[in-house]
């Protein structure tokens, strides 16, 4: 995750093998908001997340999936 600027961030990921991502995020671990970003089966992607509160920390996941072994997705909460 890399900050922009106070306001937005960018969160870079790979996968293997090649999958289109879907980032979840919100101000609690139940998210509340989808990013889908990088449509199409490839291996690294990002996700710009705009119109942040910084007063706020955020928490997300990722989520993959690919047409030959479905659905991954980090298992862990993570933030920003």
């Amino acid at each position: 995750v890399r900050s922009t600027d106070r306001t937005s961030v960018t969160i870079f990921w790979t996968t293997n093998p090649e999958a289109d991502g879907l980032v979840d995020y919100g101000p609690t671990s139940s998210y509340g908001v989808q990013a889908r970003e990088n449509r199409g089966e490839i291996l690294g992607h990002t996700s710009v997340i705009n119109g942040l509160d910084p007063s706020i920390t955020y928490h997300y996941r990722l989520t993959s999936k690919n047409s030959a072994r479905g659905i991954s997705g980090s298992t862990e909460n993570a933030t920003f």
